[in-house]
């Protein structure tokens, strides 16, 4: 069940409420005094093509102003954004695995039955409000049953498998003439939610972003 029929169209087409009480070792230690907590996230390219590309990071102030405009649809005041702000202070893995949105991959990130990889949590808050719970459910890693397992073979470091080789990653990116840097070839091979895929565009934003965070580390 969608939360907000107007944040869907705006390309939040995930979104879950949980009582704060049922999450409360899942985020910080200030966030208690809260009732619930709101998850928010994207499939596929609407949400990236809606976004002005201006800014630092025109996806988080996207995601944060069309949240601070459905607090005031719904008249609540009191609520503090912890993601995309708190990076480190939430488990964002063990959340997405309470509801039901994240199984683990061969690619070292999340994977839906549905939507495969290419979808993304794009703010978590907690509130003072009185929506609706969200149903959960437990989701089963694709990767499981998985035929051939294209991943394994299409990536060059051999970084994919039952562990994820982040180092093997890293240095195939930055290797000088690399087919990595700007994209993830392995993670494109992957035949799950496959009609959901980025965009050509937006995962070149994306993969260049975390690039140049490598080359700065």
């Amino acid at each position: 069940m969608s939360l907000d029929h107007k944040l869907y169209q705006q390309g939040l087409q995930l979104q879950a409420v949980l009582n704060l009480e049922d999450c409360l070792d899942l985020v910080p230690d200030h966030i208690s005094p809260f009732s619930q907590l709101i998850v928010l996230g994207h499939v596929g390219s609407s949400f990236f093509d809606q976004a002005e590309p201006a800014g630092n990071d025109p996806l988080d102030a996207r995601a944060v102003d069309l949240f601070s405009d459905f607090m005031t649809r719904v008249g609540c005041e009191h609520y503090d954004v912890i993601y995309p702000f708190w990076h480190d202070a939430l488990d964002l893995r063990s959340l997405g695995n309470l509801l039901g949105w994240h199984a683990e991959s061969k690619l070292g990130i999340g994977i839906h039955p549905e939507f495969g990889t290419w979808f993304a949590y794009r703010l978590v808050a907690a509130a003072d409000t009185s929506l609706p719970i969200s149903e959960t459910s437990h989701v089963s890693s694709p990767c499981e049953t998985c035929v051939g397992k294209p991943c394994l073979k299409a990536c060059p470091a051999s970084a994919t498998g039952d562990v994820f080789l982040l180092d093997n990653c890293t240095e195939e990116r930055l290797r000088t003439d690399s087919n990595c840097a700007h994209r993830c070839l392995a993670r494109e091979a992957c035949p799950v939610g496959s009609r959901h895929r980025y965009s050509r565009r937006q995962i070149q934003y994306h993969y260049e972003r975390s690039y140049r965070f490598l080359k700065e580390m």
